[in-house]
């Protein structure tokens, strides 16, 4: 049916043709076919032509704007089909480049574990060496903290190298800045001394003239001193009567570890400091601080 009204026209403006060829060789010119119509045979042929043109005309109307419509949504498909193809290379493009750097960001990461592994091994292998000789100081264990400081200075990269390698010591009475042994024991120090806490009880020993920290929950209050790598505490040991192959009731101090905290309460590291066990201070007449502060030029009443 389709094919049929689509040839129509056609076959249309063919039979218009055939009439107006018919009528006009092979019918008497002068003749009038119909009587009602007042038309002779040639005039019927002129308008038989006539309509067969316009049918004509407008059926090459009907398919050139046909034609233009397919082409026009042919040229619409193809664009569409371009935009899609546009937009697809787009999102492969840019999940390449975001599976690229998704590649860096692992890459980057895996790397700097890697280099935050090898810095934390050789800080535990420093600090063990570190420890080791200020535990028992002797030839052998400065020998060895010698030769592994020798070894970073040669061999060691800036980002393998451990986080902090210096020295630290938080002090709380006489050798505070400002206090009588500041200078002569404290003078190798590379950093300003930090204000800072630690945990305890401090106590100004009457019969001596200087504090002495215990165990306890008080902030006492002080500075962190930092010193060079390889510095040793072998002076400072011997300023606080404190050996590390005695034992603690021979040892007047007792050198240990713990942390230290700033003003606002955050762990700003850990360090060395002296403490004294809560019976001998008993024994040296020590008079508790509860503001957790102690100065040279303060006086104190037991």
């Amino acid at each position: 049916m389709a094919t049929f009204l689509a040839l129509l026209p056609r076959s249309l403006i063919t039979f218009l043709y055939a009439v107006a060829a018919l009528l006009r060789f092979y019918g008497n010119i002068d003749t009038t076919p119909f009587q009602p119509i007042p038309l002779t045979i040639l005039e019927w042929s002129f308008w038989a032509f006539t309509l067969g043109t316009a049918s004509l005309v407008v059926n090459l109307g009907l398919e050139w704007n046909a034609g233009s419509r397919s082409r026009y949504q042919a040229a619409q498909a193809r664009e569409r089909e371009t935009r899609r193809d546009d937009l697809a290379s787009e999102e492969r493009e840019k999940a390449d480049r975001e599976r690229n750097r998704a590649d860096q960001e692992r890459n980057r990461a895996d790397q700097e574990r890697q280099r935050a592994a090898s810095r934390a091994r050789i800080q535990n292998r420093f600090f063990i060496s570190q420890i080791r000789h200020q535990l028992t100081p002797n030839p052998d264990t400065r020998s060895a903290l010698t030769d592994f400081l020798s070894f970073l200075q040669e061999y060691g990269e800036p980002n393998s190298l451990p986080v902090d390698m210096k020295i630290k010591v938080f002090v709380y009475g006489t050798l505070m800045p400002g206090e009588c042994n500041h200078q002569p024991y404290c003078h190798r120090q590379i950093e300003l001394p930090a204000l800072g806490y630690v945990l305890g009880q401090i106590y100004h020993l009457a019969n001596f003239g200087y504090p002495a920290l215990a165990i306890g929950e008080d902030r006492v209050w002080g500075y962190c001193l930092s010193f060079p790598p390889g510095f040793s505490l072998e002076h400072l040991d011997s300023l606080e009567d404190y050996h590390p192959g005695r034992s603690p009731r021979e040892n007047v101090y007792d050198r240990c570890w713990a942390k230290v905290f700033d003003p606002q309460d955050r762990v700003m590291t850990e360090a060395w400091l002296y403490r004294m066990d809560l019976e001998k201070i008993e024994q040296y007449g020590g008079i508790y601080l509860p503001n957790g502060r102690w100065s040279g030029q303060q006086k104190f009443i037991a």
